[in-house]
């Protein structure tokens, strides 16, 4: 079993992860959706799980300024560490952070067609789908990153 830490992501992290980002995502498409304002603007909410200097897991996210929720804009899992529990680990540790800011709810986007996180966000967080339409037997909201670019909404209410 690994010893890893969880601690606030830096701008050094972030520039790791991107660095290695086929590491995590398997291709390179998400790297300019890891801006650095999820550092400087939202650190409280963006978190790293970290062994010997090596991001091994990370989220970045920030709250609603619409509502009372932590939003979760990217997350992953570094290939090699996958399904050790770290994904979990880390949005638990969030979802508490939340709690105690008084946050109630949590929510994630993904598309379509991302099976594993579509499995990880309602298996391992048991979190519900939202949406306006069914596709695949999963409901999905219409245009909701841009026109013709429908998304899968994910929200848990603690």
């Amino acid at each position: 079993m690994l010893c890893n830490m969880i601690r606030t992501c830096t701008i050094r992290d972030l520039d790791q992860i991107k660095a290695e980002i086929e590491d995590f995502w398997g291709h390179t498409r998400t790297r300019e959706m890891h801006h650095p304002i999820f550092v400087h603007q939202f650190g409280d909410t963006s978190a790293v799980i970290e062994e010997k200097e090596k991001i091994l897991a990370y989220a970045l996210g920030f709250y609603s300024q619409l509502g009372e929720e932590l939003y979760i804009h990217l997350a992953a899992v570094r290939g090699a560490h996958q399904a050790q529990g770290l994904g979990q680990k880390l949005y638990n540790h969030l979802i508490e952070k939340a709690r105690l800011a008084g946050k109630k709810s949590l929510k994630a986007i993904t598309s379509a067609g991302n099976r594993a996180s579509i499995k990880f966000h309602t298996e391992k967080m048991g979190m519900k789908c939202l949406g306006d339409r069914m596709e695949n037997g999963i409901l999905v909201f219409s245009d909701y990153s841009g026109e013709g670019i429908d998304r899968i909404v994910f929200e848990k209410v603690f």
